[in-house]
């Protein structure tokens, strides 16, 4: 326990000086933290820069390591937005939406909407729906409370109603929907669920968006965002996921969430230094 005390207290003490900073100096100090990660952690650089060339082959080193330095600048800077997003979100200048009619006609049908998403850009922006409508999204406690803690308190701040990851979570989330209400699900990374393609080669992605999708008929909203160089994110409500159903739930629900990888691979094209690299995402797949 004095271990997590220790480690909240470091943050604190981190975090208490870089709030009183303007916030420009806060983005640059931001992309300067996240170039000396890129350098000192040479096993976490190696993974980026191998998923990087598996995912664009005909790129060479100079233009693989530019995507991989823009990514570890967008990554931390969106982590170190934790401490302030409340205000950020709050502030249509430095948070905006692009086809947000898009999602008020996945909201009219009634049946709750899924917006899955993946870590790209400024992803915990997307709180801005939050300030609008009811969202719920999905939470997995940190080893350390005291850091579970403070980024709860940080989302609620925005009025996210927040669902723990444990055995009762889809009953909760199956309830919201039900009720019309908006859940939002980071569905990029590693998990057991089913095995997918991703930019050619086997993987395996979590099936819980598109599940949804095919058990109850919610619409499945590719949601992203893209923090630009002014440090101004931008939520992109990109399309709805088309569910396709045959009656096999498992077949369609597997098929469906290939679906949305190849949705996610689009996106990544259009905008690689967004994308958060560094995790290992491509493992072998034995099931």
């Amino acid at each position: 326990m004095f271990r997590f005390k220790f480690e909240f207290f470091l943050i604190q003490i981190f975090s208490w000086p870089l709030l009183k900073m303007p916030e420009k100096f806060r983005y640059k100090f931001g992309e300067m933290i996240g170039v000396l990660i890129y350098y000192i952690l040479p096993k976490r650089r190696e993974v980026a820069l191998k998923n990087i060339k598996l995912a664009f082959p005909e790129k060479n080193d100079e233009e693989i390591k530019k995507i991989a330095l823009g990514s570890y600048k967008v990554m931390i800077k969106a982590f170190m937005m934790t401490l302030w997003i409340s205000d950020t979100c709050k502030d249509d200048e430095k948070v905006k939406f692009d086809n947000y009619e898009l999602y008020e006609e996945a909201k009219q049908m009634g049946k709750g909407v899924i917006l899955v998403s993946l870590h790209m850009g400024a992803f915990e922006a997307v709180q801005k729906v939050a300030l609008k409508t009811d969202l719920y999204t999905v939470f997995r406690r940190q080893k350390n409370p005291y850091i579970t803690k403070l980024m709860t308190e940080a989302r609620e701040k925005n009025g996210v109603t927040l669902v723990a990851r444990n055995s009762g979570l889809t009953k909760e989330l199956v309830k919201a929907l039900k009720n019309n209400r908006t859940v939002y699900l980071i569905s990029d990374q590693y998990d057991d669920g089913c095995s997918v393609e991703f930019f050619g080669e086997k993987t395996r992605a979590t099936t819980g968006p598109m599940a949804f999708g095919v058990r109850y008929d919610v619409p499945v909203l590719l949601v992203y965002n893209v923090l630009d160089e002014n440090n101004v994110s931008t939520i992109y409500f990109d399309k709805i996921i088309g569910v396709e159903k045959t009656g096999n739930i498992k077949k369609d629900t597997e098929f469906n969430t290939q679906k949305l990888i190849y949705e996610f691979e689009r996106v990544i094209k259009k905008h690689p230094e967004q994308w958060m690299w560094f995790h290992k995402r491509w493992r072998n797949d034995k099931k």
